[in-house]
């Protein structure tokens, strides 16, 4: 008997013996290293100081849940929510408007929005009657930074820029600033502080800006997107998204009251 001739043998059997053990397992215990959606939690970042995206976190929450993905929300400055989302430290940003994909490149929008804002136009003793933009020529113009549809419609002034909206409301108060833009939801909630609650401070003239918020994931992780853009579209349509926004400004209304 050749033995050589046998060992031989014996070292090209054993690699399809253990190839066929392999085939017969199941699938999900053959790929037991691997890791799915359902069991990954997707971390999204959002502005820490923006009441906009604190009602946007309440509806992406929702839309997640519904299409059976773990999330995690995690507050930045609101110009670094984007630049982490984009550079793939987060899998997504909670909301922005359209176009802001052509600068960060590396976020992919869901086909239908999560919230809409207004931009409207602050004072305090302003009396001029503001409808657009080019209404702001020759008054001091306070914004928030990160506000991206306010730093492109005040593009051709000079303006002051806040941190977060207590010290835009106390610019006014303090006479730094004639006009602040801001988003409704946001000044309507920061108003009702008791810094600010008997300061004379009112919107005029009608909003300078309106434009839909849609969520954004990041280019690596784009396949979420045909489980949540169904989701978004029907909560949408269906007024599910609003009804949480209501439920959200109850809540946050409450906890800003005086007496809470």
């Amino acid at each position: 008997m050749d033995l050589s001739k046998t060992s031989y043998t014996c070292k090209n059997i054993l690699p399809v013996i253990a190839g066929i053990f392999l085939l017969s397992l199941p699938f999900g215990q053959a790929n037991a290293g691997s890791s799915t959606k359902s069991d990954t939690t997707i971390r999204i970042s959002y502005c820490e100081f923006h009441t906009t995206h604190k009602f946007a976190v309440e509806s992406v929450r929702a839309a997640y849940k519904r299409a059976g993905i773990n999330a995690e929300f995690t507050s930045r400055p609101c110009r670094r929510s984007l630049i982490e989302a984009n550079a793939g430290r987060f899998d997504g940003e909670v909301a922005r408007i359209s176009g802001v994909t052509r600068k960060y490149k590396h976020l992919v929008a869901a086909e239908s929005p999560t919230i809409n804002i207004e931009g409207v136009v602050i004072t305090r003793s302003e009396k001029r009657e503001i409808t657009q933009w080019s209404d702001l020529k020759g008054l001091r113009i306070g914004i928030m930074r990160g506000e991206l549809y306010a730093e492109r419609g005040t593009s051709a002034f000079e303006v002051t820029v806040a941190a977060d909206y207590s010290q835009l409301l106390k610019m006014l108060v303090k006479n730094r600033i004639d006009v602040a833009i801001g988003i409704r939801k946001d000044y309507e909630l920061a108003v009702n502080s008791p810094d600010f609650l008997n300061e004379g401070l009112h919107i005029i003239g009608k909003p300078v800006f309106f434009a839909p918020l849609y969520h954004l994931v990041h280019k690596d992780q784009q396949d979420l997107l045909m489980k949540l853009n169904p989701v978004f579209e029907h909560m949408w349509n269906n007024g599910e998204t609003a009804k949480i926004h209501e439920n959200t400004m109850k809540l946050l209304t409450k906890s800003h009251s005086p007496d809470s």
